[in-house]
């Protein structure tokens, strides 16, 4: 069975100097670091597919693709500079997509509806926020 990052590629990130992977332990957390994120198994991406792999916010990438990009941060960047990371360029975005499309291609045996990939992120309301 395969293990794979899962890289978040909402608008908030866009401008972040190394890519977001989300968290399998609290799946609505990133973090750039990749011994922070954390792996998610084959099973874990199927069961929530159109959230983790909807291939416009989320992309569940392959370990080695991700690992084939990874390089240390620049220092002072991260706490106690801890790494890999995936510098936040237009070809490791690009990469990241193409490896990961294959697993759209794979997942389409579960029926996964078009519309559902491309659901619109949580936000949550300053108000929401402060309750929880």
């Amino acid at each position: 069975m395969s293990v794979y990052y899962v890289a978040a590629f909402g608008p908030i990130h866009a401008h972040d100097p190394y890519i977001c992977f989300r968290c399998p332990m609290d799946g609505d957390s990133v973090c750039w670091p990749l011994p922070w994120a954390g792996t998610w198994s084959e099973a874990d991406v199927m069961e929530a597919a159109a959230e983790l792999n909807n291939g416009v916010n989320t992309v569940a990438v392959p370990e080695h693709a991700v690992r084939a990009l990874a390089t240390a941060p620049a220092p002072g960047k991260i706490d106690g500079d801890v790494g890999p990371v995936v510098r936040n360029s237009a070809f490791n975005r690009r990469a990241l997509v193409v490896a990961g499309r294959q697993n759209i291609a794979r997942l389409e045996a579960f029926a996964i509806p078009r519309a559902a990939r491309a659901f619109a992120p949580k936000t949550l309301s300053p108000r929401s926020a402060c309750e929880a």
